[in-house]
């Protein structure tokens, strides 16, 4: 049996192309190794500061039209708002999920309010129907600006929810942190309560940014959930 004779040039070759290879794949291992690098710190980073992250969209209060108390603690989220009226940053009000003739619609009278500027709406389920119903009250009032009131946690999914709502409508919003609430954004993982409140903010931003923003039926991601 004959073996084909192998020259120089082609042994050559062959080392050159095995060490091309070998540099490439240097390269790709490395820009890998420095990618999961830089994504791990990045990530770390994320969880350590989680809770000045989500508070980070929180603005300080400016001249507005209406207060928006948002629902889960209406009562105690118009502490807040009321207060927004006392100081004369607007003299009307939108409080979601909660009913006349409770202890929010008190506070804002208590505040300077008028009982035909206090609004109610029970209808929302989620923080973009929120928004949605939000902004149907901002075109039935003529309102142009609202300040919306929710726990600090809250502020970076309600910021995004309705600035994603009020896009291309020409009203505006401030999103503003209610002040009665006890949080420590630096030190949000020794309580429980507030770590499972992160927590599932971080879970609720990316459903509505896969929903909401990219337009991904619901469906395939609660079948993918489950």
């Amino acid at each position: 049996m004959t073996h084909p004779i192998v020259s120089q040039a082609d042994q050559l070759r062959s080392a050159s192309e095995i060490g091309h290879r070998t540099a490439v794949m240097k390269k790709t291992i490395t820009f890998c190794c420095l990618f999961l690098l830089l994504s791990s710190t990045a990530l770390f980073a994320a969880y350590r500061n989680a809770g000045r992250l989500m508070a980070l969209a929180s603005c300080a209060p400016g001249r507005a039209d209406a207060v928006v108390v948002l629902g889960g603690d209406p009562d105690g989220r118009s502490v807040t708002g009321a207060d927004l009226v006392r100081r004369g940053y607007a003299s009307a009000a939108l409080i979601i999920s909660g009913r006349p003739g409770g202890k929010a619609e008190a506070l804002f009278l208590a505040a300077g309010a008028k009982a035909h500027d206090i609004h109610f709406d029970g209808r929302p389920h989620n923080s973009y129907e929120e928004a949605e119903v939000g902004l149907e009250a901002m075109r039935k009032y003529g309102w142009k600006r609202v300040l919306v009131v929710s726990d600090p946690p809250h502020m970076l999914r309600v910021s995004w929810v309705w600035h994603h709502v009020l896009s291309g409508t020409g009203l505006e919003v401030i999103p503003v942190a209610r002040t009665d609430w006890e949080w420590h954004p630096d030190h949000w993982r020794q309580d429980r309560k507030t770590r499972e409140y992160v927590t599932l903010e971080y879970k609720k931003l990316g459903y509505y940014l896969l929903v909401y923003g990219l337009g991904i039926p619901a469906e395939w991601i609660d079948r993918f959930r489950s």
